[in-house]
């Protein structure tokens, strides 16, 4: 059956997608997300694809439009159809290049950028016209103006014609949200369409405005599970989150454990600790709510791995959640299949007639034994049990 979940192939080169495509879909993806692919600044270092030079050119270290295209082509022709999500960067254009001396790009002129200055992170105004960087050294383009949002839809306009089905959009707190509602206007109803924006204290309000053009990654979720899973959290605070304020909605926000920020070490504050990334696996993948997004090398988790076969369970029987304490968070789908979290720092032992699966009978999909009569659950890990017919 189709999953959402998204891979995320940080950084893949293109070849090495479409020789991978086969094994993703097969593991039960949805969709995939890749890097930036327009043409940036000369290195092969990861941070260069978020530095662009010409968004009218697909080349680069990652791959040329010829085998984007092609990559693009054979995923969708798994049965069903991978989709491609493709990284966009439209805040600002290239520091370590020629051209950012004369402030001239293929398409840009000095007319086209905001002055340079140091963001204020105070001031909504400033966040949106300020230079990212230390220096600051990005050159921020003036998304406000008409030719710079018809050039970005322009860009937008030769993804779609590769294939695309999707965006994911770089730091869209730095952009003003008419932008999106412009560019997007009429593209397709059917792209996959999100955006990156770390919330900051008070700007709640602010961050909102951009869900009328998409679904934003949910950091708010991930502090929430952080907090939730850690020695003396609750893990009643995941039933229902966006209920109070500590998620999204789950139709407004994209799941995820770790992002490349936070593997990469740009920002941090916020990022779940090793020993609660698998159940952190366990929440975002097995809800059907939720559109989790997946780092490149979890794909290879055993949890993962498990979690997105009963995430197909879940969306054929749905989810009843069947145990919740502060420790303990349990579900169950239908009579095929249960997932159990276990946050604290004993094992639990329980009957396994608790969890109402059809006979009383399951595999642990971790370790391949039957589990009948009782189930225990190891010290802060999870456990994922299934009906196989």
């Amino acid at each position: 059956m189709e999953s959402d979940a998204i891979l995320h192939l940080f950084d893949w080169r293109f070849r090495d997608i479409l020789h991978a495509i086969p094994g993703i879909a097969a593991d039960g993806f949805g969709a995939i997300q890749i890097s930036p692919p327009q043409l940036s600044i000369d290195t092969e270092d990861w941070w260069g694809r978020y530095q662009p030079i010409d968004h009218t050119r697909i080349e680069g270290p990652l791959g040329s439009e010829r085998e984007l295209r092609d990559l693009i082509g054979k995923a969708h022709e798994c049965n069903p159809p991978l989709k491609v999500i493709i990284d966009v960067v439209f805040n600002h254009m290239a520091e370590s290049c020629p051209q950012r001396q004369v402030l001239r790009y293929p398409r840009f002129g000095p007319e086209h950028f905001h002055v340079q200055a140091a963001i204020d992170w105070r001031s909504v105004e400033s966040i949106r016209t300020g230079w990212v960087g230390y220096g600051p050294d990005l050159p921020d383009l003036r998304t406000e103006h008409p030719y710079v949002r018809a050039e970005a839809r322009k860009y937008l306009e030769l993804l779609v014609d590769c294939g695309a089905d999707g965006f994911r959009f770089d730091a869209v707190k730095h952009i003003e949200p008419e932008f999106f509602d412009e560019v997007l206007k009429d593209l397709t109803s059917a792209l996959i369409v999100y955006g990156e924006y770390i919330l900051q204290p008070g700007h709640k309000p602010v961050m909102e405005q951009y869900l009328g053009s998409m679904r934003l990654m949910d950091f708010a979720l991930l502090e929430t599970m952080a907090k939730a899973f850690e020695i003396g959290g609750d893990m009643r605070m995941l039933l229902d989150p966006a209920s109070q304020d500590q998620a999204l909605p789950d139709h407004q926000g994209i799941a995820f454990v770790t992002n490349h920020d936070l593997e990469l070490g740009e920002v941090g504050g916020f990022g779940l600790p090793a020993d609660s990334m698998d159940l952190g696996h366990v929440y975002t993948i097995t809800r059907p709510e939720s559109i989790p997004l997946i780092w490149k090398e979890h794909r290879y988790n055993p949890v993962v791995k498990a979690c997105i076969k009963l995430r197909q369970l879940s969306r054929m029987h749905g989810r009843e959640i069947v145990l919740d304490n502060d420790r303990v968070l349990a579900w169950r789908f239908g009579d095929q299949g249960a997932a159990i979290m276990n946050a604290s720092r004993k094992a639990i032992n329980l009957p396994i007639a608790d969890l109402g699966l059809r006979d009383n009978i399951a595999i642990n999909m971790l370790t391949g034994s039957l589990v009948e009569r009782e189930f225990v659950v190891r010290p802060r890990r999870p456990l994922l049990l299934w009906i196989q017919c």
